[in-house]
């Protein structure tokens, strides 16, 4: 997987109504100035849904992008100017106003404030059954609920760009509204202003070899001049550790008390190995291998092929069924996991091909079949797909994957076919919801400083770089931030001891696609 001191000034306005505009704000970035908005559509959105978020008309969105008249396409991108907005209307009476936050309903909302469906349909009556994310509705409510909701939620700027990112920034103690989010603390206001801290960035060759590379190097870049607007002193290299095996000049690398791998464990520990320091080790990537000890601090941010695949199998052979691995040539199973569920049955494939009459005898009646696709070869995946889906009227089938949907989707692939053989695979919690207003908000300034649209690889690169210096700015032993959850643009981390000094991201949850937009979490 490819992968991403001006004390008395910054300190002093800081609070935790305000961390996430600070995470993301470069120094000479105003986002919520911003009356153009871009958005990208997503697979589902219609013009009605684009005119409820932005509160412009069909009209005026299809003049400002003509290109629309004849209907939407997931992955264009249009260009909103909202100063053409027409606000709703207030109502009389005690309301407030408030912003629809992804997978919430009228009777959630309605129960939340303790008032009925009627009359919150009788405050907004041009609302659908189904509301829509980031979508402005009216809730009445009593004069002394409004007064404490203003403090915290409700937002009556006209400018539809600012009121997204305000509400935002009035979220962020909790980064949303819904049940057991708030267990997520921030650290921003904690940190030790002044403080030193020198990082090495290690990449397994050129940047410019791998596109996610580079994109990790970017959003990594981002998060560092970020924590250096809030006070602290950072000091950071990146090295292709390629060349520095091939020089055997390994002294400009281990004098590095803090270090981002994106290489294997293998690789890493040949160098850090070599250091007497030994600090702390942060993996950037779902890398191979697997630590049970260590002598230094070892956090593994997106876990690693082992706690990947064995969160998978658990929650597969919990279901009795029986479970069939297709590997390309590539591809490989980390031998623990072959100790750990010799039941399961391993498929070869050659140049994408599996062997037909051997895939037809792996398959059993009677239970349910889990085929895991352990490649992202769109040849692998298609021929799979391919020979499943005429055998789902005769067998049980359900597909899965060890990767995210987001390395199994490309436009070789429909997702059609996924969705079919209810896709279920890892990810980490929240990070299968790309339209959250979190992401958005750093995709703005992503956009303006690189004239680019950040990746995946970018919102790591960012969340992991800065996660771990805010870790270390703490004033203590890192380990001793470990247990507190976080979670900045995209990725949540909860790490748990699994090893002597040896770390995992355990916030990884085990998905079901349902539907174009939405997956729902099995375990």
């Amino acid at each position: 997987m490819g992968v991403f001191s001006r004390k008395s000034k910054i300190m002093s306005r800081i609070s935790l109504k305000y961390v996430l505009y600070i995470l993301i704000l470069l120094s000479s970035t105003q986002i919520f100035a911003q009356k153009i908005v871009h958005h990208t559509v997503k697979y589902g959105e219609t013009k009605y849904r684009l005119s409820k978020v932005y509160e412009i008309s069909i009209e005026e969105l299809e003049r400002q992008n003509p290109e629309i008249a004849k209907g939407l396409y997931a992955g264009q991108e249009l260009t909103i100017d909202t100063s053409y907005s027409v606000p709703k209307r207030d109502p009389e009476g005690n309301y407030i106003k408030y912003l629809v936050k992804k997978g919430e309903s009228k009777s959630l909302i309605a129960k939340r404030y303790n008032i009925s469906i009627a009359e919150l349909d009788k405050a907004n009556p041009d609302i659908q059954e189904e509301l829509f994310a980031f979508e402005y509705i009216f809730i009445p409510v009593s004069n002394e609920v409004k007064k404490a909701e203003m403090n915290n939620y409700s937002d009556t700027s006209t400018d539809h760009t600012a009121s997204v990112e305000k509400n935002l920034d009035n979220s962020s103690t909790t980064f949303d509204s819904e049940e057991g989010r708030n267990s997520y603390v921030n650290m921003v206001s904690s940190i030790k202003v002044n403080k030193e801290i020198a990082l090495a960035i290690l990449f397994p060759d050129t940047i410019t070899s791998n596109t996610s590379y580079g994109d990790f190097e970017k959003g990594a870049q981002m998060a560092i001049d970020s924590v250096k607007s809030l006070g602290l002193h950072v000091t950071a290299d990146y090295f292709n550790l390629k060349d520095v095996v091939k020089s055997g000049d390994y002294s400009s690398v281990v004098n590095y008390e803090n270090v981002i791998s994106l290489c294997n464990v293998k690789a890493t520990s040949s160098i850090i190995n070599k250091s007497s320091k030994k600090s702390n080790l942060v993996y950037g990537s779902a890398v191979n291998g697997v630590l049970e000890a260590s002598d230094y601090n070892v956090l593994f941010a997106l876990s690693s092929d082992f706690y990947r695949q064995n969160k998978l199998l658990g929650y597969l052979t919990s279901q009795n069924g029986n479970i069939i691995i297709i590997n390309d040539e590539e591809s490989t199973l980390n031998e623990h996991i072959l100790k750990m569920y010799p039941q399961i049955k391993i498929l070869t494939s050659d140049n994408g091909i599996v062997d037909e009459s051997e895939f037809s005898s792996s398959l059993a009646s009677g239970v349910k079949n889990f085929v895991i696709l352990n490649t992202t070869n769109v040849n692998s995946i298609i021929n799979t797909t391919n020979f499943l889906l005429p055998k789902s009227g005769s067998y049980s089938i359900q597909l899965a994957s060890f990767r995210p949907l987001s390395e199994m989707v490309s436009s070789k692939i429909s997702i059609k076919r996924y969705l079919v053989l209810k896709l279920i695979y890892t990810e980490f919690e929240g990070c299968n919801q790309k339209d959250t207003s979190y992401r958005q908000s750093f995709t703005n300034v992503y956009k303006k400083k690189y004239s680019a649209k950040p990746t995946d690889a970018s919102v790591f690169g960012f969340d992991i770089t800065f996660d771990f210096l805010v870790r270390l700015a703490q004033g203590e032993d890192i380990k001793s931030q470990l247990g507190k959850k976080t979670k900045y643009v995209s990725v949540p981390f909860e790490y748990t001891n699994v090893g002597d000094n040896v770390f995992t991201n355990s916030a990884l949850k085990v998905y079901e696609l349902i539907d174009y937009n939405n997956s729902k979490e099995l375990k």
